[in-house]
């Protein structure tokens, strides 16, 4: 599952088998996005970090990618094509 994280709490240790590549992939207007750290102290704007099975959806066009859980609450991201 996709993760967002500032420059500063970047690259974040996988959980339950996922481990987060080490290119992060940039929402929409980085860094004047509306997409926050999702540290619980920091404000500062996000990268958003990916596992392996979502890069593959990256590559093949996939540009929105979603955070937390479906049955608590879900956000999407949209991400900048790769130009």
């Amino acid at each position: 599952m996709a993760l967002a994280r500032c420059e500063k709490h970047g690259h974040p240790r996988g959980q339950r088998g996922n481990v987060y590549l080490q290119m992060p992939l940039l929402p929409v207007g980085y860094p004047n996005t509306g997409v926050v750290c999702g540290n619980a102290r920091c404000e500062e704007p996000a990268q958003i970090w990916v596992v392996e099975t979502e890069m593959r959806g990256y590559r093949a066009g996939e540009r929105i990618f979603g955070f937390g859980r479906p049955h608590i609450g879900f956000v999407k991201v949209r991400v900048e094509d790769p130009r």
